[in-house]
């Protein structure tokens, strides 16, 4: 992992996503708990997505 993606202050939710998944697919983040963590956020997008 890079300093930057540990150290840096996230703006919003999409910084945040993005760099989780990079880690999540460099396995640095176990998916599962990637996905308990984001349940409701991608709950969310899916009803903002569905409109």
């Amino acid at each position: 992992t890079t300093a930057w993606m540990t150290e840096a202050v996230y703006d919003n939710y999409t910084d945040r996503d993005r760099v989780t998944s990079i880690l999540v697919a460099t396995h640095e983040v176990g998916l599962k708990e990637y996905q308990e963590k984001n349940k409701g956020n991608m709950e969310e997008r899916d009803k903002i997505l569905a409109k």
